[in-house]
């Protein structure tokens, strides 16, 4: 399997996952409780196997990819540093525009400012060096690391008020994902993953690229279209989806195309 056939499924596997979703959203979804409607049960079923099939695939590809067992992981790649970026301007819009905290106590909303300002400053320092080609002190990448720790305990003490089953179910799969993903790449850069687990990771974060693409880019989509669903009504913002969507996405492809098999 070259690094040009896993592009090419892992685009059709998101394509056929966002459109799926869609289609769930628009008419098999309770719009109001987010549970399936009785009479679509059938058809939601074989919608979410398509979904589950897709995400399967995906991993199964990048895990069981032909390596090169003497190749060291470069993370120092223009797409992956852009990718850092685009994270970074998702984590500034998310904590300080969007009303993701409208919930949230003063406590838990100063923390998280702190913790978001440490988070853009890294990623940006990261693209910055990336670019540069001058290393930086791997620590740096625990910032995200503990933001998203921050971030996941807030949404998850407001998610009864925020979202709707349907819509819970997706953000906590792609945020338990995202942490391992992030802490993944701490670990990377630290030195802390041992070549035999490369292909383990890479398939984890492209699983985890499409499940974030699958949950933001329908909500995306419906909300240009102002169709309005309590379905998609959801406090926490699709762009943070679609920016770790990039970036797990990016961090994956890079992984697999420094070690692939020659």
């Amino acid at each position: 399997m070259t690094s040009r056939h896993n592009y090419v499924l892992f685009s059709i596997a998101c394509l056929s996952g966002i459109a799926v979703r869609t289609v769930m959203l628009l008419f098999t979804i309770d719009p109001v409780s987010g549970f399936i409607y009785i009479d679509y049960t059938p058809h939601a079923i074989g919608l979410i196997s398509v979904l589950v099939i897709a995400g399967a695939l995906i991993f199964a590809l990048a895990f069981f990819s032909k390596i090169n067992r003497d190749s060291k992981v470069s993370l120092s790649t223009l797409p992956f540093q852009i990718a850092c970026s685009v994270m970074a301007a998702a984590i500034g819009f998310e904590t300080f525009i969007s009303p993701l905290l409208s919930k949230s106590n003063a406590v838990q909303t100063y923390v998280l400012y702190f913790l978001a300002a440490g988070a853009m400053a890294a990623l940006i320092s990261i693209t910055v060096f990336g670019i540069l080609k001058k290393p930086f002190h791997p620590a740096i990448t625990l910032l995200p690391v503990a933001y998203w720790i921050m971030r996941l305990i807030i949404v998850f003490t407001d998610f009864s008020t925020i979202s709707t089953i349907s819509e819970t179910v997706i953000e906590t799969f792609t945020m338990c994902l995202t942490l391992a993903v992030l802490l993944f790449y701490s670990k990377l850069e630290c030195g802390q993953i041992r070549p035999s687990s490369y292909r383990l990771v890479a398939a984890t974060a492209l699983l985890n690229g499409y499940l974030c693409a699958v949950g933001s880019v329908p909500r995306i989509f419906l909300t240009v279209l102002s169709l309005e669903q309590p379905t998609h009504m959801n406090i926490i913002p699709a762009t943070t989806g679609l920016a770790t969507a990039v970036f797990s996405a990016a961090l994956g492809f890079t992984i697999l195309h420094s070690i692939r098999d020659k």
